[in-house]
């Protein structure tokens, strides 16, 4: 592992998780490789470590706050979102194991999933119109289904999606998740073409029309115009609609969007079980 003081050391023992690799940081915390020496298998886990709040001690875990009020005020928010995502039992999302304390901070270990990104796997399978339409609604499913448990994934995007075993996509990564629907966006989360205008405004008013929004986009990305034409017309009239800058002109949500691609006859897919 790259020798970086904000993240953990390779090899070391947080709970029964040992560190394998540093997998990506935010301003919120840091996701690791790790081998779950209970579990006995390799998982994700996932650090509370916001960096302006807090710090680690040199070549240790022990992580030591910053602002004290602010750093325990956040340290439980990760600790609600991490129950809530904990909740969630659907083949497309990604699973939470378990949660724990430790080092002074928290921990929430992931399933890991293996497999291509969206972003790797779009481009290579935009002829095979039927595995891309089955992607989509897959997809669609699991909105619909962390909408309903009134969780915003807020961060929808071609690296955050993984395809298990070339054909199951997952949405991973729910470090920007947001629980319930707030009256204006309380952070910004700025991923030029795939966040939503909305998020890029203090006032703005996000929901699930945000997520589909950048899922929309997130195919519009790597499906190139000129292949368009091999789809159903509804499949891109429908990218298109979710697409739109203005909310009131997208589904309100990811069931409407479903519906449309179900009139006359549109396919859609068995979901996993």
């Amino acid at each position: 592992m790259k020798k970086n003081a904000l993240a953990l050391p390779e090899r070391a023992l947080v709970g029964s998780c040992e560190i394998r690799v540093l997998l990506g940081q935010g301003g919120g915390g840091s996701c690791y490789l790790a081998y779950d020496r209970q579990l006995e298998r390799e998982v994700v886990l996932k650090e509370h470590f916001p960096s302006s709040l807090c710090m680690r001690m040199p070549d240790t875990a022990e992580v030591l706050p910053i602002d004290e009020v602010a750093y325990k005020h956040s340290l439980s928010c990760f600790c609600r979102e991490a129950r809530i995502l904990a909740g969630l039992n659907h083949p497309a999302v990604v699973k939470v194991y378990d949660i724990f304390r430790a080092c002074g901070t928290a921990y929430m270990v992931m399933e890991y999933v293996a497999g291509d990104s969206l972003e790797q796997w779009l481009p290579e399978h935009v002829h095979d119109t039927a595995a891309v339409e089955d992607s989509l609604v897959r997809l669609l499913e699991a909105l619909e289904y962390i909408h309903a448990h009134d969780v915003l994934h807020r961060d929808v995007k071609p690296s955050n999606i993984i395809m298990r075993d070339g054909q199951f996509p997952v949405l991973i990564d729910f470090g920007a998740a947001f629980l319930g629907t707030p009256d204006h966006t309380c952070t910004l989360v700025d991923y030029p073409g795939f966040a939503p205008p909305e998020q890029f405004h203090p006032c703005g008013e996000i929901g699930p029309w945000s997520d589909l929004y950048a899922l929309a986009h997130t195919y519009l990305a790597h499906i190139p115009a000129d292949k368009m034409h091999l789809y159903r017309r509804q499949f891109e009239q429908s990218l298109l609609r979710a697409s739109q800058p203005m909310k009131e002109e997208r589904y309100a949500s990811a069931a409407a969007w479903k519906a449309h691609l179900q009139q006359n006859g549109g396919r859609l897919f068995p979901a996993v079980r």
